[in-house]
């Protein structure tokens, strides 16, 4: 059984497809919900909302293979604006209670899913 950091990983990136379009070039393909600060790397940021977006496989790949393109055109976006609080953000220990996140990105899901929420709006609430 998959660990609930993970389940709320997958929730997350599943929000990020939300967009229904490859972020950056809104080119066609299988979209993926790609990290802006990798996992591996920082880990307490895996489920932020701010931490990620759609891309298009080809494009995640792209970026996965070229990551100082991947940084500069991020700066160019409106996720530059997350870089900072992202990166206090994951100097900071805060005990994760994994259950109570799992539900609250559930709700976040099903409010953008009916149209009560965006996902820029569900990002501006993210601590």
């Amino acid at each position: 059984m998959k660990g609930r950091h993970l389940k709320a990983t997958d929730l997350a990136r599943s929000i990020w497809r939300l967009e229904g379009r490859c972020e950056y070039d809104n080119c066609g393909g299988q979209l993926q919900g790609a990290h802006i600060f990798g996992v591996g790397a920082y880990p307490r940021l895996r489920d932020d909302l701010r931490n990620g977006l759609s891309l298009s496989a080809h494009c995640h790949r792209r970026f996965t293979d070229n990551p100082i393109e991947f940084t500069d055109w991020i700066r160019t976006t409106k996720y530059a604006q997350y870089i900072e609080p992202l990166m206090e953000k994951n100097q900071t220990f805060v005990k994760r209670f994994w259950d109570e996140r799992l539900i609250e990105l559930r709700d976040i899901k099903k409010q953008i899913e009916t149209g009560e929420l965006t996902l820029d709006e569900a990002r501006a609430h993210e601590l």
